[in-house]
């Protein structure tokens, strides 16, 4: 994304630092990740929905490129092994279906931990 220009420099800069940082300071085993999977369409809608600060000039284009990022690293793993395994929730469908699906699999998600 920072090659077609969707991400400035200095954001570029930052991620790399942020993930740079992780990756030497990985203390904390991951259990799983949890990928909401939504089509860019579906998230372009809703984050326009809210009208949150902010959000207002993001791009579907943009969106598809973050889509196509997420779906060959979490599914088809081409950047290598993951570090756990991947929990995928279709959120595609409405947000009130949504929570029903989250409480079908709260055990997993939270990996038996309660709250």
């Amino acid at each position: 994304m920072h090659n077609n220009g969707s991400i400035s420099d200095a954001d570029y800069e930052e991620l790399v630092k942020i993930y740079q940082w992780v990756f030497k300071n990985r203390s904390i085993p991951i259990d799983l990740i949890v990928y909401l999977r939504a089509s860019p369409t579906v998230c372009w809608e809703r984050l326009h929905a809210r009208k949150r600060p902010g959000e207002e000039d993001i791009l579907l284009n943009y969106l598809e490129d973050l889509h196509k990022l997420h779906e060959a690293w979490l599914i088809e793993r081409r950047f290598g092994p993951l570090p756990a395994p991947v929990l995928v929730f279709d959120c595609n469908a409405p947000l009130h279906e949504l929570l029903s699906v989250y409480r079908s699999h709260k055990e997993q998600v939270m990996c038996g931990v309660e709250l």
